[in-house]
């Protein structure tokens, strides 16, 4: 878990909610925060281990900041935002799927908005018309059925299915996968490396799996979509994935 500045109220339920996971668990907690204030919600848990670093690593440098860190005897390795919350089981399933489908590199449940409407969490990988199509509304009335069939709206969610990439606010890797591609592309400071990372590990072999039969919420602050600077940061990672991996 990454966090940079967070409510205590958030930051206690999701730390609830990984608590509750009934296995053999350790939470990496990585704060990018400028002060260690955060430090107080994850004292006294011993399946916790907190790094304070003192400075904004970005969202990819972060998660990777423990990857030489991860127990070599760990069979799945979680990214978790610290704005989750999620009943026990929601790992049980995900994980004894995942056992039982060894073509499994990433498998993610379905992801609802507090209010419980669906976030729609699992995209095709991305061309650019596709980002602007995805912005600028009129445009996407112009192209929705290319907006539909880019985020699988006609897709029926009632079995697990491979998709080309799910959001890194709830990521079950494979802890193998992970530490094989070397986790997230750090050129990236923030946005696409979730994207990015899907990529990577489909170029193993492996599947991206969507489980719509395990359920979690997600507090999704769209802060690219307020704030000029982090559209900027954004766009700037769009480039820089598209440059990779080709436009």
């Amino acid at each position: 878990m990454v966090i940079y500045h967070n409510s205590i109220e958030k930051l206690e339920k999701t730390l609830n909610s990984f608590l509750s996971i009934p296995w053999n668990k350790k939470l990496y907690v990585i704060d990018n925060s400028e002060n260690n204030n955060l430090e107080k919600v994850f004292k006294g848990y011993p399946e916790v281990q907190y790094y304070f670093v003192g400075k904004n690593l970005g969202f990819g440098k972060g998660h990777n900041y423990i990857l030489d860190k991860i127990d070599k005897d760990s069979a799945f390795h979680l990214i978790l935002n610290p704005d989750i919350y999620f009943e026990p089981n929601v790992t049980i399933g995900l994980m004894e799927y995942a056992r039982h489908n060894l073509n499994v590199g990433i498998i993610a449940p379905l992801v609802f908005f507090p209010d419980g409407t669906l976030q729609h969490s699992f995209r095709r990988y991305p061309n650019p018309f596709d980002l602007i199509i995805r912005r600028i509304p009129f445009i996407k009335a112009l192209f929705h059925n290319k907006y539909e069939k880019n985020q699988y709206f006609h897709k029926e969610l009632n079995a697990p299915f491979a998709v080309d990439s799910v959001m890194g606010c709830f990521q079950l890797f494979r802890t193998n996968t992970f530490k094989l591609i070397k986790g997230f592309d750090e050129r990236y400071f923030m946005y696409m490396e979730d994207i990015d990372i899907c990529k990577k590990v489909t170029e193993t072999g492996l599947d991206v799996v969507l489980h719509p039969g395990e359920k979690i919420v997600h507090h999704l602050e769209k802060g690219s979509a307020k704030s000029f600077k982090l559209f900027k940061i954004h766009l700037e990672s769009a480039i820089k994935y598209f440059k990779k991996w080709g436009w």
